[in-house]
């Protein structure tokens, strides 16, 4: 297996009025190719601190995170920027779906922005449909996402996350908005479609019912991390 995130003695420090506030502290693990790591703790744990590191999108640490093979530290903006377009997917809990767009097109605007990948808009948009088709919205393709329910534009942004082909997905409560029905429905769908693509997944979660899908269930607490087999 690959290594495709590697966090060594991380820590985030933030100055109070009352002094200094410990998010992270110490933190060491590693993630391979086509695992599913859940994140859990207390509100103002450091869980989406933790995935913004990750995610490329907050530098201001210490320690060190490679992700696939490029230490962030040594890393510039320009090419970090590429890593979000390229190799990590993002769902949110809030979906973040353009109103105005169709499903269609909200799932093939990474794909538009990706001036990487040599293809006519036909094949791109090939893409984005069978990535529609995969998440069970297949007749949804010119539908706005007012005329979805919760579920079903959580469906449209995981295909959006996966429409670059990523090697990690990064889901901070992906499953906040839903019902427990749907949300086991949206979860093992992510996790079926990431296993296929041996796309790894750090998933932020309240839900212990959620993080038993994972392969494995990170525990932060006063800024140490427990490690948990599920």
């Amino acid at each position: 297996m690959n290594v495709f995130v590697s966090v060594k003695d991380l820590s985030k420090r933030y100055t109070s009025k009352t002094g200094l506030i410990e998010i992270l502290n110490n933190l060491s693990f590693d993630i391979h190719n086509g695992e599913f790591v859940a994140i859990m703790g207390t509100s103002g744990a450091g869980k989406t601190t933790l995935l913004n590191i990750v995610g490329t999108l907050d530098d201001e640490y210490s320690g060190s995170v490679t992700l696939f093979s490029n230490k962030l530290e040594q890393t510039s903006a320009d090419i970090k920027q590429k890593m979000r377009l390229h190799k990590i997917g993002f769902v949110y809990q809030g979906f973040y779906l353009i109103p105005f767009l169709t499903a269609l097109n909200n799932v093939l605007i990474p794909r538009l922005f990706n001036n990487e990948i040599i293809e006519e808009y036909d094949e791109k948009k090939a893409k984005a449909v069978t990535l529609l088709e995969q998440v069970g919205l297949k007749s949804y393709l010119g539908k706005y996402p007012n005329q979805m329910s919760y579920g079903e534009r959580q469906r449209v942004a995981i295909a959006r996350s996966l429409i670059n082909n990523p090697q990690l997905v990064l889901a901070d409560e992906p499953t906040g908005n839903l019902d427990s029905a749907t949300s086991k429905e949206v979860i093992t769908l992510l996790k079926d479609i990431c296993k296929n693509q041996n796309t790894a997944i750090m998933m932020v979660t309240h839900d212990a019912n959620m993080a038993a899908f994972a392969d494995k269930t990170f525990i932060l607490e006063n800024g140490q991390i427990e490690k948990r087999e599920n």
